[in-house]
């Protein structure tokens, strides 16, 4: 039988030592994937070292949020692919988030090409 994947998640309540050692693990590729909340990820850590499979478990309404986010895995150094995956409930405010943020993704890629 498969060994189980360890269990990372970083959220409002993950205590800064846990978070080191959980970024510290991913970077060194002990983790496959790490479950987040865009505010735990977004701004002052690294993450480009190793791991890829990011999971968003909740979406904030901040599209630069979640950006930012997936960027500070998808960076210089980064070695493969990212993966973002995304864990949404049909008909439920999650869904709303996500189909927003999509938009303002959209809206904000449709900006920089313009200014360029």
């Amino acid at each position: 039988m498969p060994r189980p994947w360890p269990r990372a998640a970083l959220y409002g309540s993950t205590k800064p030592r846990e978070a080191v050692g959980i970024i510290d693990r991913w970077n060194a590729g002990k983790l496959p994937y790490v479950a987040l909340h865009p505010r735990s990820a977004a701004y002052g850590v690294n993450m480009q070292d190793s791991g890829h499979h990011i999971v968003w478990y909740t979406l904030p309404w901040s599209y630069e949020m979640i950006h930012q986010g997936i960027m500070r895995v998808w960076r210089q150094g980064q070695r493969n692919k990212v993966i973002v995956h995304y864990l949404i409930v049909s008909d439920t405010e999650d869904e709303r988030v996500y189909k927003r943020s999509i938009q303002h993704g959209a809206r904000h890629d449709r900006i920089m090409k313009g200014l360029m």
